[in-house]
C-alpha cells in the first residue's frame, strides 16, 4: 500500500500521470538483474553493516544476495531505506525486480574493480543491468581515485551498464572524486538544490564538466540516487522486455541511450533560475537537465527509435523518440521534426549522451587503462523556409560528454536536429521530446463561451466551406467541413476553460432531442469532400 510520502513523491516524478495515460501494462523491472553499493554504516574495521533488511515488508519476495566476502555483515538502516526507493513495494517503480546484489562499498572497489592488488587485471563482468551507488568518498591518493573512475567507466562503457551516483549533500563540505566525477555514469542530485555540484574539482580526470546530469525529489542525494535508478530499472524491462512490450529494443537500454532517455524527459517547470546559459554549458549548474520525470522517460523510449539521415529535410521523426547510432569524424546525421499547422508554444527537449572511452592497453592480466573523449555537438536548426534555413540553439561544449538543446515557444513549422562530431568517432544515445499546443477550437467549442452546445453548431453551420475564417475548423486540416460537425456532435455538451478564462461557463446545456441538426447540411458537406 502507497503511503501519503509515496503518493506525492509518485505525483512529482510523474508516475501517476503515467498510470492515467498509458493504457497497457507498465513495466516494473520484473527480471532485471539490480545491484546495490552501500558504505558500511560501522565504524568498526571488523563489522560491516551494508545490507538491507530482508524481512522488511516493502522487500518481500525479493533474494537479496551478499556480493562481499567481508566479515561479520550486516544489515544497516541507509541500506534498507536505499532498497525501499530502488525496488521496494511502497515507494519504488521497480517493485517487480526480485533479483538484488549488494557490495560493501570498500570491497566493490578492492575486489569488483579490482583496484588491488596493484596492476590487478579488468574490472569483473557484472551480472546486473543496473547498479544504485548512494555513498561518496575518495582516496588520499588521486592515483588511486583516477583509476577507480576509469575502471567503472570502462565497465559502463564495455558492458553497458547503467550506474546512477549520487553527488554529496549541501550539508558536507567535499566534492568528492567518488563517484558522481565518472563521465558515463548518472550523476544525481536533489530538486531542493541540497546537494554540492557545478563544474568538477578533479584535474586528474576532466575537470570543468557540469553535474549533476539530472536530480529527483526526495530531499538527501542517497534517495534521490536510488530513485533515479528505479526509473532506469523500469525503463530496462520495456526496453529489453519483448514479449509484454512491442516498442521494446534493446538499444533504448545501453548506457548512452538510457543516460538520454532520462536527461530528455527530465522537468524545468520546478525550476525557474533553470538555465544552460551559454552553448558550451549544456546543464544547468545546480539542476542539470532538470527532474527525473517517468512518464516523460518511458513515452520517450515508446515513441522507438528512428535512425539519423545524412541530409536534413527527409521523414520527420515522431515528437517522442530515440536513436543509438555512430558518426564519425567531421559527419553529422539529421533529425526532422515539425510542429503542426495552427498548434503552438512547442517545447523541445534534447539530449545527446556518448560514454568516455577507456581502453586497457595491455594484452596481459594486467589492466591499464587509458581514456579518449570525442567532441561531439548538437545543433536545433529552423528548416520551415529551407533545410537548415537557421541555427536556433547549440551545444557545443568541448569537456563534457552530454549536450542538451532545450528550446520553448516554437511556432508551427519545420525544425531539425543535427548531432555531429568534430573530432572522433564515437556511438551515441539521442532523446528527444516535443510538446506543443492545439488551438482551444479542438475542444468543439467553437464561439468559446465554455459549453459544447447549439451555439457553435450555428458558428459552424455559417461558415462552412471557409478556409479564411477557421473558427469552427476543429480537426485543423485548413477548412470548415464535415470533420468539424463530426467533432462538435461527439464533444456536445462537454464543458472547457476557454482561452483567458477563469473556468468554464455552467451554463445549462440544451437537450440533444430539443436540437435541429439539418441533415442537408450534412449531406451538403459529403457533396462538398467529393469535389
Amino acid at each position: 500500500m502507497w503511503t501519503a510520502d509515496s503518493q506525492a513523491y509518485k505525483t512529482e516524478i510523474g508516475y501517476l500521470q503515467l498510470i492515467d495515460e498509458y493504457e497497457g501494462t507498465l513495466p516494473t523491472g520484473a527480471g532485471v538483474l539490480v545491484s546495490m553499493v552501500e558504505a558500511n554504516a560501522s565504524t568498526s574495521s571488523t563489522t560491516h553493516l551494508f545490507l538491507p533488511e530482508s524481512s522488511s515488508e516493502f522487500l518481500a519476495g525479493q533474494t537479496i544476495t551478499n556480493g562481499s566476502s567481508v566479515s561479520s555483515p550486516g544489515v544497516s538502516d541507509h541500506a534498507t531505506n536505499m532498497a525501499r526507493n530502488f525496488f521496494g513495494s511502497t515507494r519504488s517503480v521497480a517493485f517487480g525486480v526480485t533479483q538484488v546484489t549488494v557490495y560493501e562499498a570498500d570491497h566493490y572497489l578492492n575486489s569488483i574493480l579490482n583496484l588491488t592488488p596493484a596492476n590487478a587485471g579488468p574490472p569483473d563482468v557484472p551480472t546486473y543491468k543496473v547498479q544504485n551507488h548512494s555513498w561518496v568518498g575518495s582516496f588520499d591518493s588521486s592515483s588511486n581515485n583516477l583509476e577507480t573512475l576509469r575502471r567503472l567507466d570502462y565497465l559502463i562503457d564495455t558492458y553497458d551498464t547503467i550506474v546512477p551516483v549520487g553527488l554529496n549533500n549541501a550539508s558536507q563540505s567535499d566534492y568528492t572524486e567518488l563517484m558522481a566525477q565518472s563521465y558515463n555514469a548518472i550523476a544525481v542530485g536533489r530538486s531542493d538544490a541540497g546537494h554540492i555540484g557545478g563544474p568538477t574539482p578533479f584535474s586528474s580526470y576532466g575537470p570543468g564538466r557540469l553535474k549533476p546530469d539530472i536530480v529527483s525529489s526526495p530531499t538527501a542525494t542517497s534517495a534521490a540516487t536510488a530513485s533515479v535508478s528505479s526509473v532506469a530499472t523500469m525503463l530496462y524491462q520495456s526496453a529489453t522486455d519483448t514479449a509484454n512490450f512491442a516498442n521494446a529494443d534493446a538499444d533504448a537500454a545501453r548506457s548512452e541511450t538510457m543516460k538520454a532517455i532520462l536527461m530528455a524527459g527530465a522537468t524545468k517547470e520546478e525550476f525557474p533560475t533553470w538555465e544552460n546559459a551559454s552553448p558550451t554549458q549544456p546543464l544547468d549548474l545546480v539542476y542539470g537537465a532538470g527532474e527525473l520525470n517517468v512518464r516523460n522517460s518511458f513515452f520517450i523510449q515508446q515513441g522507438g527509435q528512428f535512425d539519423g539521415a545524412a541530409s536534413a529535410g527527409g521523414t520527420v521523426v515522431d515528437d517522442y523518440g530515440w536513436d543509438y547510432g555512430e558518426v564519425n569524424s567531421g559527419q553529422s546525421l539529421f533529425y526532422d521534426l515539425s510542429v503542426p499547422d495552427f498548434h503552438s508554444d512547442g517545447v523541445l527537449s534534447v539530449v545527446l549522451a556518448w560514454n568516455v572511452e577507456i581502453t586497457d592497453t595491455n594484452s596481459g592480466s594486467q589492466f591499464s587503462p587509458t581514456q579518449s573523449l570525442a567532441n561531439l555537438d548538437l545543433k536545433l536548426w529552423d528548416s520551415t523556409g529551407a533545410p537548415l534555413d537557421a541555427v536556433l540553439a547549440t551545444s557545443v561544449s568541448t569537456k563534457d560528454n552530454v549536450e542538451h538543446v532545450y528550446l520553448t515557444g516554437l511556432d508551427a513549422g519545420d525544425y531539425t536536429i543535427e548531432v555531429l562530431s568534430t573530432s572522433g568517432d564515437r556511438d551515441f544515445g539521442l532523446a528527444w521530446r516535443l510538446d506543443y499546443e492545439a488551438p482551444y477550437r479542438v475542444t468543439g467549442d467553437y464561439n468559446e463561451d465554455g459549453v459544447v452546445d447549439a451555439a457553435d453548431f450555428t458558428l459552424w453551420r455559417d461558415t462552412v466551406g471557409s478556409t479564411s475564417n477557421l473558427a469552427a475548423d476543429g480537426d485543423l486540416n485548413g477548412v470548415v467541413d464535415q470533420g468539424d460537425y463530426d467533432l462538435w456532435r461527439t464533444a456536445y455538451g462537454s464543458l472547457h476553460t476557454p482561452p483567458g478564462a477563469i473556468s468554464a461557463t455552467l451554463a445549462a446545456v440544451p437537450e440533444p432531442a430539443t436540437l435541429t441538426m439539418p441533415a442537408g447540411a450534412a449531406m451538403i458537406l459529403g457533396r462538398r469532400r467529393r469535389r
